[in-house]
């Protein structure tokens, strides 16, 4: 959960400035789809201003409105699949062994930022519309409260990368380290700060209530939020298992006494 920094070999300082600026660029990149995935979910606006009527592209017929749905839903769960595909496969040791062969391998959180926000930007832009609102929140006073928690959540989340590091979940961290001819690697001590003593992953804690308190949820954002939730619970074994085999005993301890989204208010210590 921390990092430690070798010497960069191999790169000279134009591979490592040129690192350094893939990074603002992966940065960048991340801070523009993280306002745009916000923005569809809860429809403030900001996303057509910027990319026009969604979807880019309406790949689902309109003749009989029984196959547009099908279709729409067949799309939209390969785009999502194709989301889990693509985290699955660049947290694989085998295949980051094949990308480090071509690309800088100080420089894999880099990539991996930038690959997976194009990614997310390429699902909002093809994503297939659905009929019909799942629910429709009335009154003034929830629709407040919903959408408190909806920002409560997304600042959450925010919190819980800073607890940790910012630079390194955002891959700044490794660009920075390259402009200074070094290599940023992952390994160091097990911490836990203070949000994760009360749930082992809060990041996706906020993850998930920024997901689901939208006071009108229309059935287009109800299938993502659904799909990205079934991603979350998959991901989270996979985690668990690579953090067990990384921390060994300490994680398995943390496990016993830590819940994993839901903090225990009866919990002592």
């Amino acid at each position: 959960m921390t990092d430690i920094q070798t010497p960069y070999e191999g790169q000279g300082r134009i591979a490592g400035f040129t690192l350094f600026l893939f990074s603002l660029v992966a940065y960048g990149l991340f801070i523009g789809c993280f306002g745009l995935f916000v923005s569809f979910l809860g429809n403030w606006g900001w996303h057509e201003a910027v990319t026009g009527a969604l979807p880019l592209v309406a790949l689902t017929p309109n003749e009989h409105v029984l196959d547009g749905i099908v279709y729409a839903v067949f799309i939209n769960m390969a785009l999502i699949a194709l989301f889990g595909l693509q985290h699955s496969l660049m947290a694989r040791k085998s295949v980051k062994a094949a990308i480090a062969r071509v690309f800088p391998k100080g420089g894999m959180r880099i990539l991996y930022v930038f690959s997976s926000s194009a990614l997310l930007i390429f699902i909002m832009l093809f994503w297939q519309p659905l009929p019909g609102v799942i629910w429709h929140v009335e009154g003034e006073g929830l629709r407040t409260l919903m959408w408190a928690g909806h920002v409560f959540g997304w600042l959450l989340l925010m919190a819980s990368t800073m607890e940790l590091d910012y630079l390194d979940f955002t891959g700044l961290a490794e660009g920075i380290a390259a402009l200074r001819g070094q290599e940023r690697e992952t390994g160091g001590e097990f911490r836990t700060p203070f949000l994760y003593r009360f749930v082992r992953h809060p990041l996706m804690t906020g993850l998930l209530i920024g997901l689901w308190c939208i006071p009108t949820m229309t059935s287009s954002v109800f299938a993502m939020v659904v799909g990205f939730t079934a991603y979350i619970f998959i991901g989270l074994v996979y985690e668990e298992r690579d953090l067990v085999a990384e921390f060994g005993d300490k994680y398995r301890a943390y496990r016993l006494t830590t819940p994993s989204l839901l903090p225990n208010p009866f919990r002592k210590g």
